[in-house]
């Protein structure tokens, strides 16, 4: 190792950001061909996004709730409007940024829950 050289950094994963790759090692995903896997990896993450998108909501006061349903109804009514999805994002860092924190958790639930049940199907 060249001591003028710094050393090269991993990626760092903050508790905000679960790592993919860990998680689809976690699940033995990575046998599986790359369409089946990225196909199930966009299951899996409108799975863990609804349930954290369902705690942020349940922790927001009443006339926030109104505000975020608007602006995801907005979003579906056009989703190919990129600003529409922005707004959303924007309005959850200013009024829920407990939301990275709740979808990092149900990230972590999912896969300990899958885990969980692999190792049943496997004893």
């Amino acid at each position: 190792m060249d001591p003028q050289q710094p050393p090269q950094q991993a990626a760092q994963v903050t508790p905000e950001q679960p790592d993919p790759q860990k998680i689809i090692a976690d699940l033995g995903l990575d046998e599986l061909p790359e369409q089946e896997r990225n196909e199930l990896l966009s299951d899996i993450g409108e799975v863990v996004l609804e349930a954290a998108m369902r705690k942020t909501l349940q922790n927001l006061p009443s006339e926030k709730q109104d505000a975020l349903i608007a602006l995801f109804d907005a979003s579906a009514a056009d989703p190919q409007n990129e600003q529409k999805a922005h707004a959303i994002e924007a309005y959850l860092k200013e009024h829920a940024p407990e939301f990275e924190r709740y979808l990092a958790e149900e990230a972590a639930s999912f896969r300990n829950a899958q885990q969980q049940a692999y190792g049943e199907l496997t004893s």
